[in-house]
C-alpha cells in the first residue's frame, strides 16, 4: 500500500484499475471503455491480499469496464459490498483518446485550462469527482474507491496537491478526507 497522507486513520483508499492494452501502448484512454488485459486481471487478483488487510467497509467503483472488473474481482474475494458510482468515471479526453499520451505535460495543459476538442474541462471533471467522493465518504466509513488516474488526480486536487504522477495499477493508496 502507498500512502498519500500521513494521518493514522484514513477515511478512504483508492485503487487504480488493472492494466489495459491502451495503457501498455501508452495511449490516452480517458472514458473509452477498454477492457483489462490478462495481466490486468492478474493484477486485480493479486491486489486482494493487500485490500483484505485494509479497514475498508465497502468498494465503490467507476462504471467503466476496466475499473468495474477490477472491483468485482476484489469484492468477490473479500466479500465487501460493491457499488457503482458514475461520478468516478474517467474524464472524457475528447480527441486525445486513443492517441499517444507522451509525458504528463498533456495533462498539465488540461489542468491549466487547455481542454481537448470534445473533452471535459478540468474544473467540471473535478466538480463531478468531488460530488462522487462526498457521496462515497458519506455512505461508508472507509470505502475503497476503484477508478482511474484522472479521478485520483482530481481527488488529490481536492486535498490541495498540485504535483501529479502516474499511479500504479491495482495498488491501494491511502486517502484522508481533510481538504485544504
Amino acid at each position: 500500500m502507498k500512502e498519500t497522507d500521513d494521518r493514522s486513520s484514513p477515511t478512504a483508499y483508492f485503487l487504480r484499475h488493472g492494466e489495459t492494452s491502451w495503457n501498455v501502448r501508452g495511449l490516452c484512454v480517458g472514458n473509452a471503455d477498454v477492457p483489462l488485459t490478462e495481466k490486468g486481471l492478474l493484477q486485480a487478483a493479486e491486489s486482494v491480499s493487500q485490500v483484505d488487510a485494509l479497514p475498508i467497509d465497502s468498494i465503490i467503483t467507476s462504471p467503466l469496464t476496466r475499473a468495474r472488473k477490477t472491483a468485482s474481482i476484489i469484492a468477490s474475494r473479500t466479500k465487501h459490498s460493491l457499488c457503482v458510482e458514475s461520478g468516478f468515471a474517467e474524464c472524457n479526453f475528447g480527441v486525445w483518446q486513443g492517441h499517444p499520451e507522451g509525458d504528463l505535460s498533456l495533462y498539465r495543459g488540461w489542468r491549466s485550462g487547455h481542454t481537448p476538442a470534445d473533452g471535459e474541462p478540468f474544473l467540471k471533471f473535478c466538480n463531478r469527482v468531488s460530488l462522487a467522493f462526498d457521496r462515497a465518504i458519506s455512505t461508508a466509513d472507509c470505502p475503497l474507491i476503484v477508478a482511474h488516474t484522472g479521478v485520483y488526480w482530481a481527488i488529490m486536487t481536492l486535498f490541495g496537491e498540485t504535483t501529479w504522477f502516474d499511479i500504479d495499477h491495482a495498488v491501494p493508496y491511502q486517502l484522508s478526507t481533510a481538504r485544504n
